[in-house]
């Protein structure tokens, strides 16, 4: 409809919420996901790509995750500061490690993948990588080919690492933007619940 209708059909959603009705909303629109919306369903073709809360921050949180289910997916997503390392020089070995407290129940492959936008660690969710600005695909935008992988196997408290000398070169070259990597499973969607719990930089372990 015209842009006068548009704003009473926000302002009777909005008026819904603050009453606690329930909302229906079927948009392509992820601001309107974000504002009003506390659970999401992102469908494609009739299938469930991914369901959750789409607006939750976990920037403070001890444990972070990566998560196959179908339409629960979790990702990590970290970055991490090389002000102290000298513009152009040569990177011999760069290892990301994570302490995985809580392994699946069966063996995962997890993938890092260089970041492609900025983010902000207190405003990052599902949808937004920072105030006002969303990610351009739910769930992160990352290159497609990763730069190392992982297997998880199934005992927990133990590092499991990735190699990213390549990517880190390339920061500290200034031939691409440091803004972290993703961490991912590599069969996202799974039937039954796969999980591993990582420790976080807020968490005494780590």
């Amino acid at each position: 409809g015209d842009e006068g209708f548009t704003h009473k059909c926000l302002d009777k959603f909005g008026e819904f919420k603050r009453r606690g009705k329930t909302i229906l909303l079927v948009t392509h629109s992820l601001d309107l996901v974000e504002k009003f919306c506390d659970r999401a369903l992102w469908l494609d073709k009739g299938r469930t790509l991914a369901e959750g809360e789409p607006t939750t921050n976990a920037g403070t949180a001890t444990t972070m995750q990566v998560a196959s289910r179908n339409g629960r997916n979790k990702r990590v997503i970290l970055q991490f500061d090389l002000s102290q390392i000298p513009p152009g020089a040569t990177i011999n070995s760069a290892t990301l490690e994570l302490f995985m407290t809580t392994a699946p129940s069966q063996s995962r492959t997890y993938s890092a993948h260089r970041l492609t936008r900025t983010w902000t660690e207190s405003r990052a969710t599902w949808i937004t990588a920072q105030s006002g600005t969303s990610w351009t695909t739910a769930g992160g935008d990352y290159q497609a080919t990763a730069a190392a992988s992982a297997t998880t196997e199934t005992t927990g408290n133990v590092w499991r690492s990735w190699t990213v000398t390549t990517d880190v070169q390339a920061w500290v070259n200034g031939e691409a933007q440091n803004y972290g990597i993703l961490i991912k499973d590599d069969s996202e969607k799974s039937g039954n619940t796969r999980t591993a719990t990582f420790a976080s930089e807020d968490n005494a372990i780590a």
